[in-house]
């Protein structure tokens, strides 16, 4: 009896500790800032209104103004901007000034220039985010975690407001598809039967996003052992297989086997193993009971039917790529004299070499797979705290980096600038303990 009465005890102090410990944090105005930023950017409410290469704008778009004129008035204050880690800033800015020299030959000037903006944009979102958060601070450990879950739980929230049907967290749709009705259809059944986001896109761009979590919200559960942390990793593996969203599926499974092989024989990873397991099956249980559009829908899940598709759409693409193999059609130019190509590359890979030829889209990809590399031999690098978090960034960069080969989801320009937000949240997530000696390997 004293024993429970103790353990319920440290809980209910280690509750109130970290309750108080945010509202601590909350009180000073940068840590308010960097909550808000968060909540902000995982509402990227869009209105559609004609303008000149855009048919619309979005909240993120006013916050990302805001962002470039906070980085004017730093610079100006002879202030240096943080850029995180180099080889990750390398990896980051690269694509940028690829896609600005390959202006030089677009095909279509609009459609680069429009890619540069949405570029300059992320680039500007991840530059910010960064300063914002103030490297090696100890004090801001746990601003970025709480500005993570913050972020988190805004995307799954919206999800689920959505999927009830609350009123403002309806899809925002184009207005050629509310004219077209076949079209119309076949978006909300898809929309409905798999987990998508109102602000975000459909499942597969949704999923995208939170895969870059998975792995280290588990990280972050692990370091704080809060019940807040576990149940905001649970829920965010959770909606990642409600979203049904194979290649993001396939990504996940394929890392956590990495990570099984490595932890089979640790006791407390069968423990964490059997609550993921519990959740996902009790979770899904209840949402396949409750939505009955996504229980119909995960049977198409098996069927590979639309995988041919898929690759010859890929086979009409090489055939692009083969008729201006060396330069490309330029940056964001995607050919639209054939129809499938037209309904979407589904390859972001191949979408490189589209757009800047054989050699320039070898070097696109070759930044791309360069951060989770970066972070694998930081990790190898590192013991400790910074080892376990930058394992996990690595195993999520990479997953990600695997969902590149069955979607373009890394050129959308919503997802383009919360990917780049994203990295910037995890690049100081693994600075957590990376100021200590004894976390550096000798």
């Amino acid at each position: 009896m004293l024993t429970h009465i103790y353990l319920y005890k440290s809980q209910y102090m280690n509750s109130w500790f970290v309750m108080n410990n945010i509202l601590t944090y909350s009180s000073n105005h940068k840590l308010g800032s960097l909550i808000v930023l968060g909540i902000l950017i995982a509402l990227p409410i869009r209105v559609w209104i004609p303008l000149p290469l855009f048919n619309s704008i979005s909240l993120l778009d006013i916050v990302n103004v805001c962002l470039l004129i906070y980085i004017i008035i730093y610079l100006a204050q002879k202030q240096r901007i943080n850029i995180g880690d180099r080889w990750v800033f390398v990896a980051l800015a690269a694509p940028l000034v690829i896609l600005l020299i390959s202006l030089l030959w677009t095909t279509d000037a609009g459609s680069t220039v429009k890619q540069i903006i949405i570029y300059s944009e992320a680039f500007i979102c991840y530059l910010a985010t960064i300063t914002l958060i103030k490297k090696g601070s100890r004090r801001y450990r746990d601003a970025v975690i709480v500005l993570i879950m913050a972020f988190v739980s805004t995307m799954l929230l919206c999800s689920l407001l959505s999927l009830l049907h609350v009123p403002g967290f309806a899809p925002r749709l184009p207005p050629e598809l509310e004219g077209d009705p076949n079209q119309l259809t076949n978006y909300f059944n898809s929309y409905y039967s798999r987990l998508s986001n109102p602000f975000i896109g459909l499942s597969n761009d949704f999923g995208s996003i939170l895969l870059l979590f998975v792995f280290p919200l588990y990280a972050i559960a692990s370091y704080k052992r809060t019940f807040f942390a576990r149940t905001i990793a649970h829920l965010n593996l959770l909606a990642i297989f409600m979203t049904q969203s194979r290649g993001v599926l396939i990504a996940l499974v394929t890392c956590w086997l990495i990570y099984f092989s490595r932890h089979w024989g640790n006791k407390r990873f069968w423990r964490v193993f059997a609550a993921i397991l519990a959740t996902l099956v009790i979770g899904l249980t209840i949402y396949l009971n409750i939505n009955s559009d996504s229980a119909q829908f995960l049977s198409t899940r098996f069927n590979l039917s639309n995988v041919g598709v898929r690759f010859a759409g890929y086979g009409k693409v090489m055939q692009l790529i083969l008729r201006r193999p060396l330069l490309g059609y330029g940056g964001g130019v995607i050919p639209t004299d054939n129809p499938i190509v037209a309904i979407g590359i589904h390859n972001a890979y191949l979408e490189q070499i589209l757009f800047y030829g054989i050699l320039g889209g070898m070097f696109a990809i070759l930044f791309i797979l360069l951060i989770p590399l970066r972070f694998w031999i930081i990790y190898k690098n590192n013991i400790g705290e910074t080892q376990i978090f930058t394992g996990a960034v690595a195993l999520s960069i990479f997953a990600e980096s695997i969902v590149y080969l069955s979607e373009t989801s890394y050129q959308a320009s919503v997802l383009r600038v919360l990917i780049y937000f994203s990295l910037a949240l995890l690049i100081m997530l693994t600075r957590i303990g990376a100021s200590h000696p004894e976390n550096m390997k000798n």
